[in-house]
């Protein structure tokens, strides 16, 4: 950027020109008949309205203007009533007056005339940049678009002209068209009008066009200049005023949310006496139908939906995704039978559509009806069936709760664990009660039959005796069915919550975590939750039932003897002590086998992905002897802790005859004294077996389940480290697609080498940049920085102006496309992997392969978008899995693209295709890139060298002087 006047080298009139300065407190309001030049410091530009010529109301920032830069008041000439611009800065900016007129028509002012067009350009660059920061701008949407032509070129009707990194201006020879797509521009036969960047022209019928060159056409240049500066000034009032009215809606709103619960509080003060439940009242509040069909299903599932702020769900094109991304859930979308009774075998609450008018419903599991139908929209609560049913869509969503933004202990686990299940486990305690009083009357009828019945002969009690206990033990029998119908519902609920929360959870981790594990030993960890889900399902269960049981038993001890219990307490814990010493000695065996067995898991994937470089290189032999040493390494911990079990079990089964004979030896002597008669012997006995039964079972199953804690204690690092997804980062729309990086250094660790030093760039809307360099030099570690799966030790990275450190980064990277160096591809159909799990079309996927240039190869094989891909993209050339990914990248149209290496395999033909189609999409562009031929056309390339930029600029300025990019272009050449 050439300066508009060099310091102390233009005198008007042989006398300088007044300067004035424009801190914070002594702002400048531009004026029709006022130009000036910034001459020290940096100057704001803000758009302000206007109340009698004088500003009001809040600024809306545009954008900086640099020293040496120009502030063309005479554009205002056209001044408009309600909005202008405020000119503001640091104390150490100033601004000096300038006359435009005067200055070209000076002798000797051609030094200036050339300028005069480059800051007219920067001037309505900054100005259109500044509008589309604040307000939405429609992208170009026409099929056909020529990229800065050159000379007269024909322009069909809904074409479109937009430029490349360029400023060109043009002039219609014949027809007309609309600057943008905005319908206040047209812009008719003989005028000129400028492009600046991220802008286009859309052709409203054949046009003609010839690019012309105004640098010695002041006046007419000054007038399309002015013409521009008065249609900004028009869309920032409509779109401020629009703004305006929005925020007055909303406040009016908000005023009458506050009223209605100021009244509400009211009402409820006044009826105290009234026990009627507020829990649906507060569902019935106007959220939305979507949000208050979520907050039913949230409050089954222990789920609190929160939606976008300062944003309605209505703006939405998929409600349901924007909730789940929101509160940061996951949701499944699922086809409904309807030849089965679905609604009758739900363990999860699902969100279903009617079909008249697609008002979405809640269906809610219920013991009692199968599920009940919940239609807040409407006021309905209606129990399921087939005629309901019929009313539904058929597809439906379930969401999957997540674990806390924050470390996650064992206790918060179990507890998100249970979620939905406090009936049921109410139910079991019940049950097991009821089960253990009557496993009192074995005990207590046996003491009768010896003390009375036996002695007396009493046959009509005795089958008395018969009856009442095979109908306990048939009630029995019915508690512990209804035990395990519980059970497994519990368990399936668990399952359900816990294996999917845990999977998110792994999916939320910062980058760094996964440095630390590979990924079959994650996979064993993870996958641990489903073993210790189904031994705790079970084992808690058996030992709620046992502990009730040997509790009643073992109170029944003392209601027979007292001294006799005594006895029985001090066995149980000679027991329960001899126990827990073998335990623990079974214990670290088992958690060697834990670690093997992730050692091991890690192995069998690196081999099983690498059996073709072993089968080349000829080491299978070493392969099978690295497998072989973890695997006896594992037996040989099974075979020592087999050994600590083994010798539990010979205890366990010789425990119970010893002390049964010591209870025998110690009531010998308490027979012979009448302190305790036969009856009350036996039924003590029979208590005793009954609590050393129920106790045995206890310590089984937690010596059984012993290996859960070696699995918990894999499990512990995902759940202690907090994930990088957190709910109080702020949420946003979509990107515009500027990216600022200012002072960036990074390491792996305080103790680890630098691998950036005081990185800058800049990309802004639209741009494309190359990242250039040596291997090792930090270009991957940059693209990881911009991604979040790095953090910067210092310095700072801004996206639309918004610090990194402060954005949802899965909403960022919702935005950004991203081909990565040795991508792979899923097993699956073609169309899976361009557009996989989201709910684009096939039409969107064959549009993604156009941009990619591989429509004619999949059009070529055998079953087009399904035809099938093996894992890592078998049967496909390297070119074309790079095609495939890169279309994967390019589906959803994002505003921000980033290439690692992502065309090394494509021929000239096939990039030029790609690089076409990249400038198409209007997207910021950072590649990566050794081949120098795919950069020819970058609007900037920055060369890094050992962690630093050492030289920037464009392909042909790099060429042109000595340094590291030409070096690397003379090693290419040769």
């Amino acid at each position: 950027m050439r300066a508009w006047l060099k310091k102390g080298d233009y005198i008007m009139g042989k006398k300088l020109l007044p300067v004035r300065s424009v801190a914070g407190n002594q702002p400048l309001l531009l004026l029709p008949d006022e130009n000036w030049i910034v001459e020290s410091g940096v100057a704001n530009l803000f758009a302000v309205p206007l109340d009698m010529e004088k500003p009001s109301g809040s600024r809306m920032f545009l954008c900086s203007i640099k020293t040496g830069e120009l502030l063309p008041g005479v554009l205002l000439r056209n001044r408009h009533p309600k909005i202008g611009f405020l000119i503001t800065g640091t104390p150490e900016t100033t601004v000096r007056s300038v006359q435009i007129k005067t200055v070209i028509a000076e002798k000797g002012a051609d030094i200036h005339r050339d300028v005069l067009l480059e800051q007219l350009d920067d001037w309505i660059s900054d100005l259109f940049s500044g509008y589309t920061r604040h307000f939405e701008h429609r992208e170009c949407s026409s099929k056909e678009i020529l990229h800065h032509p050159s000379g007269k070129t024909d322009v069909a009707a809904g074409s479109s002209i937009r430029p490349d990194g360029e400023f060109p201006w043009y002039r219609v020879v014949k027809g007309s068209g609309l600057f943008s797509g905005l319908e206040k521009w047209v812009i008719s036969q003989g005028s000129e009008f400028p492009l600046p960047p991220g802008s286009w022209f859309s052709a409203t019928e054949d046009v003609i066009i010839e690019k012309v060159d105004l640098a010695n056409h002041d006046d007419e240049l000054i007038d399309v200049a002015t013409e521009f500066t008065s249609l900004i000034l028009d869309l920032l009032i409509s779109s401020y005023e629009e703004r305006l009215n929005q925020e007055n809606k909303a406040e009016a709103l908000k005023e009458s949310f506050w009223t209605s619960v100021y009244d509400s509080a009211l009402e409820r003060l006044s009826d105290v006496f009234s026990f009627t439940s507020t829990d649906e009242e507060a569902d019935t509040e106007d959220a939305g139908p979507f949000l208050n069909v979520c907050r039913i299903i949230g409050r089954y599932s222990g789920i609190t939906f929160q939606t976008p702020p300062n944003q309605s769900l209505n703006d939405y094109d998929d409600p349901v995704d924007i909730l789940c991304r929101t509160t940061g859930v996951r949701s499944r979308q699922i086809a409904l039978n309807k030849d089965s009774v679905w609604w009758c075998n739900m363990i999860t609450p699902l969100l279903c559509m009617r079909k008249d008018g697609s008002v979405p419903v809640a269906v809610i599991p219920d013991k009692r009806n199968g599920s009940i139908l919940h239609d807040p929209t409407r006021g309905e609560v209606l129990p399921m069936d087939g005629t309901v049913a019929a009313t539904l869509e058929d597809v439906a969503w379930m969401f999957y709760p997540a674990l806390p933004h924050h470390s996650v202990s064992g206790k918060d686990l179990l507890s998100f664990a249970l979620i939905g299940t406090k009936s049921d486990i109410a139910l079991l305690f019940f049950l097991g009660l009821g089960a253990s009083l009557l496993g009192l009357l074995s005990p207590v009828l046996t003491g009768i039959l010896f003390d009375s019945i036996i002695p007396q002969a009493m046959h009509g009690q005795l089958m008395q005796l018969v009856i009442i206990l095979l109908v306990s033990t048939l009630a029995v029998a019915g508690f512990n069915l209804v035990r395990e119908f519980v059970v497994v519902r519990i368990q399936s609920r668990m399952d359900v919550n816990v294996q999917a929360a845990i999977m998110d959870r792994l999916l939320k981790m910062p980058g760094g975590f996964y440095r630390r594990y590979s990924s079959g030993d994650l996979s064993d960890r993870v996958m641990g939750i489903s073993e210790i889900r189904d031994a705790l399902g079970s084992a808690v269960v058996n030992a709620l039932f046992s502990g009730m049981f040997g509790l009643t038993s073992f109170l029944l001890l003392f209601y027979y003897s007292w001294k006799l219990a005594l006895v029985a307490l001090g066995l149980s814990l000679i027991m329960a002590v001899v126990t827990l010493v073998l335990g623990i000695r079974r214990l670290e065996p088992l958690r060697a086998c834990a670690d093997t067995q992730g050692s091991l898991s890690t192995l069998l994937g690196e081999l099983l992905g690498g059996i073709g470089k072993i089968r080349v290189t000829g080491t299978e032999t070493l392969a099978f002897a690295r497998w072989a040493t973890l695997f006896s390494r594992q037996r040989q911990e099974i075979f020592r802790a087999g050994t600590a079990q083994n010798m539990l079990t010979v205890f366990q089964s010789s425990f119970p005859v010893l002390a049964i004979a010591a209870i025998y030896l110690f009531s010998s002597q308490m027979i012979s004294g009448n302190m305790i008669n036969t009856g009350a012997f036996i039924a003590f006995v029979a208590a005793y077996s009954g609590f050393q039964g129920a106790l045995m079972q206890m310590v089984m199953e937690g010596l059984q389940n012993m290996h859960i804690i070696p699995l918990y204690e894999r499990l512990k690092p995902i759940i202690d480290t907090p994930p990088e997804m957190d709910d109080n980062r702020a949420h946003f729309g979509k990107l515009k697609g500027h990216i600022d990086l200012q002072n960036v250094n990074f390491s792996y660790g305080p103790d680890q080498p630098q691998i950036l030093y005081d990185v800058s760039l800049e990309a802004k809307p639209g741009e494309f940049i190359a990242l250039v360099g040596g291997s090792g030099s930090g270009k991957s570690t940059l693209l990881n920085i911009l991604l979040g799966f790095e953090v910067a030790s210092s310095g700072s990275v801004y996206f639309d102006g918004m610090d990194m450190a402060d954005m949802n980064l899965h909403e960022l990277r919702r935005q950004v496309g991203v081909v990565i160096q040795n991508g792979d591809l899923q097993p699956g159909f073609v169309l899976q992997n361009i557009i996989g799990t989201s709910t684009l079309t096939i039409d969107d996927g064959w549009e993604a392969a156009r941009l990619a240039g591989f429509d004619d190869d999949i059009k070529n094989m055998p079953m087009g978008m399904y035809t099938f891909i093996s894992e890592g993209g078998g049967g496909l050339s390297g070119g074309q899995r790079q095609r495939m990914l890169i279309a994967r990248a390019l589906v959803r149209k994002p505003r921000l693209i980033f290439f690692d290496e992502a065309t090394s395999a494509l021929d000239n033909h096939t990039q030029a295709i790609v690089s076409k189609s990249l400038e198409s999409l209007n997207a910021t562009r950072i590649v990566i890139a050794h081949r120098l031929s795919t950069i020819r056309n970058a609007d900037r390339i920055y060369c890094l060298d050992k962690g630093r930029i050492v030289q920037s600029g464009t392909y042909d300025e790099l060429m042109s002087q000595e340094g590291f990019f030409k070096e690397l272009a003379r090693r290419q050449i040769a």
